[in-house]
C-alpha cells in the first residue's frame, strides 16, 4: 500500500486517554513532508506537545495541544492512571499495557539524539509553552521601506541577505523563561484577560501606593524608591528579579468593597486583640470609608462546621459586598455559601488552610468537588491571597493555586510575609480591599536580544534621561559589525528601530 493511500484513514490509538475526543482530525493520518522512508518507516506519530513540526501540523488541522506532562516530566492528570509518574519510568509500564492490549508490534530500543542541559547533564523535553512574540508579519512592509534608506557596504547586502531575512523572518519569541535578564514589564491578572506595562521607577510607585509596598524620597534632585514591608524591606526598588516580581499594580476598573465581613479560623477576640490580623486590616483601613465587622467565634465550642454553621446562619449576610475569610475560616465559608448562595461583589481568602491536621477539615483543597465553581453564579469575583516566606509554606503555598484553579478564582503570591501577614502585610489585604485585586509582573524575563538591539536608546537612558542628546544624534550615520550579524544584531536593531 502506498503511503498515500493512508492519508485521511481513521485509527483507534493504544492508549484510550484521548480516544474520547471525536474532534474532527484526532486520530487521523496526514501528509506531512517531514516524515521521510530514509530515517525511519515512513509514518511517524506526531506529539504536538512535544514537537516543533507536530506542533505546527496539529496547529494547522485544528487538533488541541494536550497537557499531559507537567515542567517536571510527569504525567498530569489528563492520564489519570499515570498521575505523577515521570515519563522515563513509564516506558516499561506502557509497554506491559500494550501487550495486554494486543497493540504491540515490535518492543525494542534505539539510540537517538535527546536535548541536555550543558551545564548538568540533566536530560531535557522539548516541550510546547506560552510565550509572547512580536508579530513580525505584519510589519515586514515597513521593515523592507526602512531597508531602501540604509546605505549598505558591501551594497549588495541591501537587497541580498538583509532583505531576504527580512522577507522570511518568522514572529519574534521575545520572552524566556529563566531567571537572569530583563524582566517583562508587564502586569496581568491570573487569566491574562488583563495587561497593563508600566516601565518606569516612578509608574511603578504609583499605581503601587494602594497596597503600600514602595515609599519616595527626593535626594540629589532625583527620586528613591524602597521598599515598605515584606521580604526585601528598607532596600532600594530594583527593577531586575526577584525584588520586582514582588510589587503589585493597582488593576484600572476593578471591583472593591465597602461593606465586609471578616470570618477567621480560629480566633475567638475579633478586632479587640490588637495582635490579630483583623486589628491591623482595621487600623489600614481607617482612612477608607469601608466598613469591617468581625464577629467573635468561640473556638471552645466552633470548633466542626455545624457549630460554624448555626453561628452563620444568625449573622444577615445581605448586609456585606464581601466576605474575607483567614485560615480556617475558608474552608467553613466555601462550604456554606456553596449550600446557602448569598449574592457577593467579592468573597477574598486568605491563606486558606484546611490540610493536614485539621480534623474535619483535613485535606480540603484535594477534596473539593465541582460544585464550588458555582461560586461565581453568585460571587463576582474570588480572590485568594497567600504568602510563602520559608519551606514549611510551600506546601499550603501550591494548595492555594490549586483551590483558586479550582473555585476560578485571582491568585495573589505574596513573599515574604508570615501566616499572619505581618510586617506591612495587613496594608496590602487592605489595598485589595479598596482598590480591588491587584496585577502581578508575569514571570517570564526578555529575550537578550531586546537588550542588544535597544543599545542605541538604551545606553542613553531614553527616553527619561538626555532626550535632546539623544533625538539629535538617532539614527547614528555609521555602523560597522561582522557580516553574520545581518540576522542578528543588525537585524534586531532594525526592527526595534522602525516598530518603535
Amino acid at each position: 500500500m502506498k503511503g498515500s493511500e493512508l492519508v485521511g484513514m481513521k485509527y483507534k490509538p493504544p492508549f484510550p486517554q484521548y480516544y474520547h475526543h471525536k474532534s474532527p482530525g484526532y486520530h487521523e493520518i496526514y501528509e506531512a513532508d517531514f516524515a521521510t522512508d530514509t530515517d525511519g518507516t515512513g509514518i511517524v506519530h506526531c506529539a504536538p506537545e512535544f514537537g516543533d513540526v507536530d506542533f505546527m501540523l496539529a496547529k494547522e488541522k485544528g487538533i488541541k495541544i494536550t497537557h499531559a506532562m507537567d515542567n517536571e516530566g510527569k504525567y498530569t492528570k489528563e492520564i489519570a492512571d499515570m498521575k505523577g509518574i515521570h515519563y522515563l519510568d513509564a516506558n516499561k509500564i506502557n509497554t506491559e499495557k500494550m501487550k495486554e492490549n494486543g497493540s504491540l508490534f515490535k518492543n525494542e530500543s534505539i539510540t537517538h539524539r535527546i536535548p541536555f542541559c550543558p551545564r548538568s547533564g540533566t536530560p531535557l523535553v522539548q516541550k510546547a509553552q506560552s510565550s509572547w512574540f512580536v508579530d513580525i508579519q505584519s510589519q515586514k512592509d515597513k521593515l523592507i521601506e526602512a531597508n531602501e534608506q540604509i546605505n549598505w557596504f558591501p551594497k549588495y547586502l541591501k537587497h541580498g541577505r538583509f532583505k531576504k531575512g527580512i522577507e522570511s523572518a518568522p514572529d519574534w519569541c521575545i520572552s524566556r523563561t529563566r531567571f537572569w535578564g530583563a524582566p517583562m514589564p508587564i502586569w496581568q491578572n491570573t487569566d491574562a484577560s488583563v495587561k497593563e506595562i508600566y516601565a518606569d521607577r516612578n509608574r511603578i510607585f504609583e499605581k503601587n501606593q494602594a497596597y503600600g509596598q514602595l515609599s519616595k524620597e527626593q535626594k540629589d534632585g532625583k527620586n528613591h524608591y524602597t521598599f515598605v514591608g515584606g521580604e526585601f524591606d528598607g532596600m532600594p526598588l530594583n527593577l531586575h528579579r526577584p525584588y520586582i516580581d514582588s510589587v503589585l499594580i493597582e488593576k484600572e476598573n476593578a471591583i472593591t468593597s465597602k461593606k465586609v465581613l471578616g470570618i477567621h479560623g480560629w480566633q475567638d477576640d475579633g478586632l479587640e486583640n490588637p495582635s490579630t490580623i483583623w486589628s491591623r486590616i482595621f487600623n489600614a483601613l481607617k482612612t477608607s470609608t469601608i466598613e469591617l465587622d468581625v464577629p467573635i467565634f468561640d473556638q471552645s465550642k466552633h470548633t466542626t462546621y455545624h457549630s460554624w454553621k448555626e453561628k452563620f446562619d444568625a449573622l444577615d449576610l445581605t448586609k456585606y459586598d464581601t466576605i474575607i475569610a483567614h485560615s480556617l475560616g475558608c474552608p467553613m465559608v466555601i462550604k456554606y455559601l456553596t449550600s446557602h448562595p448569598t449574592a457577593l461583589k467579592r468573597l477574598i481568602l486568605i491563606a486558606p488552610s484546611g490540610l493536614k491536621g485539621n480534623g474535619e477539615f483535613e485535606n480540603l483543597i484535594d477534596t473539593l468537588s465541582c460544585n464550588e465553581k458555582k461560586l461565581l453564579d453568585f460571587v463576582e469575583e474570588i480572590t485568594i491571597v497567600h504568602s510563602r516566606d520559608d519551606s514549611s509554606a510551600s506546601a499550603k503555598f501550591s494548595h492555594g493555586q490549586k483551590l483558586a484553579k479550582k473555585l476560578g478564582a485571582e491568585f495573589v503570591s505574596l513573599n515574604g510575609y508570615d501566616h499572619h501577614f505581618k510586617n506591612g502585610g495587613e496594608k496590602i489585604i487592605a489595598g485589595i480591599l479598596t482598590n480591588g485585586t491587584p496585577l502581578q509582573r508575569v514571570s517570564e524575563v526578555l529575550d537578550v536580544w531586546m537588550d542588544s538591539g535597544s543599545m542605541p536608546y538604551a545606553q542613553m537612558h531614553y527616553p527619561f534621561e538626555n532626550k535632546e542628546v539623544m533625538e539629535a544624534s538617532f539614527p547614528a550615520d555609521f555602523i560597522a559589525e561582522y557580516v553574520g550579524q545581518l540576522r542578528a544584531w543588525f537585524y534586531v536593531m532594525h526592527v526595534l528601530g522602525v516598530l518603535v
